[in-house]
């Protein structure tokens, strides 16, 4: 639904976003962007990710509701040009996330940048999870460094397994 690319200081806030049939916040290529007080009401269709972050740098979500039947949230360093590819520098807190079927989140997964580090998950409230709620997975010799999880409250069902590190 909202796609910024190449771009700069960006903030989203005070929105309700429902029924996405794709990926539904996707900052590519951007820094400093900020996703404040954001609500996403998905979980219609498969691939309806919250919000991807890829290949951007300075990215803080915070205060938000995010409900998807895809991944919450996913880093991915996808190599879409030349330029600073890495992902670094994400924070994600004071959010309540609910993913129907997939990850709560999801670092790496069909990543070619170099870097995926300094990234901070903290003070977050999971109501549902079906898959590994934390999938660490650096993919195609990408180095994921600085990966803080802290602060954590699971207040539903899901499976058993809560943060995966799986190399591609």
């Amino acid at each position: 639904l909202i796609a910024i690319r190449d771009s700069a200081h960006v903030t989203i806030r005070d929105v309700t976003l429902r029924g996405s049939s794709h990926w539904t916040i996707v900052p590519t290529h951007s820094h400093h962007i900020t996703v404040r007080n954001v609500k996403i009401c998905n979980s219609r269709v498969q691939n309806d990710d919250g919000i991807n972050p890829c290949n951007s740098q300075d990215v803080l979500i915070t205060d938000c509701f995010i409900r998807s039947d895809d991944d919450c949230i996913a880093l991915k360093g996808l190599n879409f040009g030349e330029g600073n590819n890495n992902v670094e520098r994400i924070t994600v807190e004071n959010c309540t996330l609910w993913c129907d079927r997939a990850r709560i989140f999801l670092l790496g997964h069909e990543s070619r940048a170099e870097f995926m580090r300094d990234v901070t998950l903290k003070n977050l409230d999971i109501v549902h999870f079906t898959m590994t709620a934390f999938l660490l997975e650096p993919g195609e010799d990408m180095r994921l460094e600085d990966i803080h999880i802290e602060d954590i409250r699971i207040h539903g069902e899901g499976q058993r397994s809560l943060i995966r590190l799986k190399p591609a």
